[in-house]
């Protein structure tokens, strides 16, 4: 779970990158930065069901994310 986590932080940093609106950008930092802070509770042992509905959350922005900037496919 830590792992899909950080993947999925990762993507979202590289979108705030490419976002082309101030909002958006900063949006999908700090989704970067809550889903780094779930992946370290998991890692931990702590939160893990709601590690886990994040991740399900994250994949599901993620689409949104992508489909906003003209991505397409999940990475």
């Amino acid at each position: 779970m830590c792992s899909k986590l950080r993947r999925f932080a990762g993507h979202f940093r590289d979108y705030a990158q490419q976002c082309t609106t101030q909002t958006l950008a900063h949006e999908c930092a700090r989704v970067a930065a809550q889903l780094t802070f779930m992946a370290d509770l998991a890692s931990a042992g702590e939160r893990q069901l709601e590690a886990e509905a994040w991740a399900d959350a994250a994949y599901l922005t993620q689409r949104r994310i992508e489909r906003a900037l003209g991505i397409g496919t999940a990475l």
